[in-house]
């Protein structure tokens, strides 16, 4: 079965604003991610390259989250039939096997194929934009953090000739704040990426 990324009501989330932690002095992803890191390498396509954040919010230390990466390929609106692969993020450990995952998903980290042959503009991005906002992550990476119908809030960039897109709920409260999303996509735009055991 294939999950279906919509863009209205798509993610519920437990998260509140909150202030950043400092960087890892380790380049690594953040320990949230740790434990699928082998399974990221084994499952990652050949072509592809995965940002994983290094950093998130403290209050997510106390949350329970699990990261894990769906069975069959996450569907996104808006992007056509481009290969893409992506890690979720929910709020029990279980989301895996449910068959709505969509309610226990707060957040998506995903890589697909570059979303533009030139240098990415507003018109590549999936869905309708409101609130966009130019973004540079890292010196190689510029990309446009958007919301779509008030619910849904995206960081789309580009780098190392690869998409990719970050996704979570807006809300007036209890959620990740643009700032917040700003900094945790840096925080992957700016560790070294995760490579395909295949390359190996």
């Amino acid at each position: 079965m294939k999950y279906q990324l919509l863009f209205l009501s798509l993610l519920t989330t437990a998260l509140s604003a909150s202030l950043f932690g400092d960087r890892p002095t380790v380049a690594e992803p953040a320990p949230l991610f740790q434990p699928i890191v082998r399974e990221i390498r084994d499952r990652l396509p050949q072509n592809f390259k995965m940002r994983l954040p290094a950093s998130l919010p403290e209050f997510t230390e106390e949350l329970p989250l699990y990261a894990f990466i769906p069975a069959d390929d996450v569907q996104v609106v808006g992007i056509g039939d481009k290969d893409i692969f992506s890690v979720l993020v929910a709020d029990e450990p279980g989301c895996a096997s449910k068959s709505d995952p969509g309610e226990c998903l707060v957040g998506v980290i995903s890589v697909t194929e570059a979303l533009s042959e030139s240098p990415l503009q507003p018109d590549d991005l999936p869905g309708e934009r409101d609130n966009l906002t130019a973004v540079t992550l890292a010196e190689a990476a510029t990309g446009f953090y958007f919301t779509q119908e008030d619910e849904i809030q995206l960081i789309v960039w580009e780098q190392d000739n690869l998409g990719y897109l970050l996704f979570s709920e807006k809300c007036s409260d209890g959620c990740l704040t643009q700032a917040e999303m700003i900094e945790i996509a840096t925080s992957a735009a700016n560790e070294p990426a995760i490579v395909s055991a295949a390359n190996d």
